[in-house]
């Protein structure tokens, strides 16, 4: 019967009070402290983790990882971060992004995808005096970009052109577009773009647009600046103009060209004024002296 059992069999006196007998060592008070100290210390860690992995995903956007695609890239073609490089080189740093976003986002699996190609395949050869008239228009037409009077292209503008051709390829999604879908997502940027320079926007929008374009021109005098103060580089940027103005005059050289080279063989191949009626030019002189 547990009434039976004594109090002494219970516990144990070791001064004025009644205290429990085999409660363990000493350093369980040691052990459990340590033990409470650390687990808090590793779920405020954890909790704190959790937080900010939520932030930085809510934070992150399609338009970041293009941009850090594009920063990353572009060490690769500007090693000395002049950023500007050649048209021939701008355009294989903007191939390249998107060529490795779409496949990053799964659009190179589509077997239906496909790129703007950057030639043309109805060019002659004929114009040898500029590689221009061999780009593609429709190509030129949705990079869009701006060179500088020394055939150079900044990083802005290259990164805009690599936006633009992923808004023609459908986004940053498993969406493939045909060429087709490409030349009206053209068509709507072209819109889009004259909307912005004749109708009037929201006024938001409008002050928006104008700090934009003020950051980039500030952005632009002070890679200038520094670019001639660190590599010793002479002049600055100066204004920049279309490719596509550059790339349409080659165009119509190359036809007027072809049109001089036609007129041309046409005169070699035109017949002589005695040769339709089978006699020879002894016969003609012959007959005019009688």
């Amino acid at each position: 019967n547990v009434s039976h059992i004594h109090q002494a069999d219970l516990y144990f006196m070791t001064g004025p009070e009644w205290e429990p007998n085999g409660c363990g060592s000493p350093l369980a008070y040691v052990y459990f402290i340590s033990y409470t100290i650390v687990i808090s210390f590793v779920i405020l860690n954890l909790v704190i983790a959790v937080i900010f992995e939520g932030f930085e995903e809510s934070n992150k956007t399609e338009l970041q990882d293009l941009i850090k695609s594009c920063v990353h890239r572009w060490r690769k073609y500007d090693p000395q971060f002049k950023m500007l490089i050649s048209v021939d080189r701008v355009f294989d740093f903007i191939d390249e992004c998107v060529e490795d976003l779409c496949r990053e986002y799964g659009k190179t699996k589509n077997p239906c995808w496909s790129v703007e190609t950057r030639w043309d395949p109805s060019y002659t050869g004929l114009n040898t005096r500029s590689v221009f008239a061999a780009y593609s228009m429709k190509y030129v037409k949705i990079n869009a970009i701006t060179v500088t009077s020394k055939q150079e292209v900044r990083f802005v503008v290259a990164v805009r052109a690599v936006l633009r051709r992923l808004i023609c390829q459908g986004g940053l999604n498993g969406s493939v577009t045909t060429k087709l879908g490409r030349f009206h997502h053209l068509r709507e940027l072209e819109a889009l773009e004259r909307g912005m320079e004749t109708q009037s926007l929201p006024l938001r929008v409008e002050r928006e647009l104008l700090e934009l374009q003020a950051l980039e021109q500030t952005q632009a005098h002070l890679i200038a600046v520094a670019l001639n103060h660190r590599l010793g580089m002479h002049g600055q940027i100066g204004a920049e103009r279309s490719f596509l103005m550059d790339v349409a005059a080659a165009k119509l050289q190359t036809v007027a060209l072809q049109r001089l080279a036609n007129r041309r063989n046409n005169k070699r191949k035109k017949p002589k004024p005695w040769s339709n009626s089978g006699a020879s030019a002894a016969q003609v002189r012959t007959i005019t002296e009688d």
